[in-house]
């Protein structure tokens, strides 16, 4: 009989996240809150660029979608076996 892993959850409800974001904006990475600097108009070329480039070559070799920047939640059970 094996022991089954307890697992620390990272970051914080979404509705929380989002109501934070309008007053600053930041990041979770490993749980960590890190602020995000103001993009500029540079950035934004570049950005549009890479997600041309990315989409073409993700329709291309169907692999899936491409997305730009975006909130991104993470379910609790995406590491449990399924199968």
């Amino acid at each position: 009989m094996t022991t089954p892993i307890l697992k620390t959850r990272e970051g914080m409800p979404l509705v929380d996240f989002l109501e934070q974001q309008a007053e600053k904006q930041f990041e979770l990475i490993h749980g960590e809150r890190v602020e995000k600097m103001p993009t500029v108009a540079g950035h934004n070329e570049i950005i549009d660029v890479l997600y041309r480039v990315t989409r073409r070559y993700a329709d291309a070799h169907k692999l899936g979608m491409a997305r730009m920047e975006a909130t991104f939640v993470i379910p609790e059970n995406q590491d449990d076996d399924t199968s």
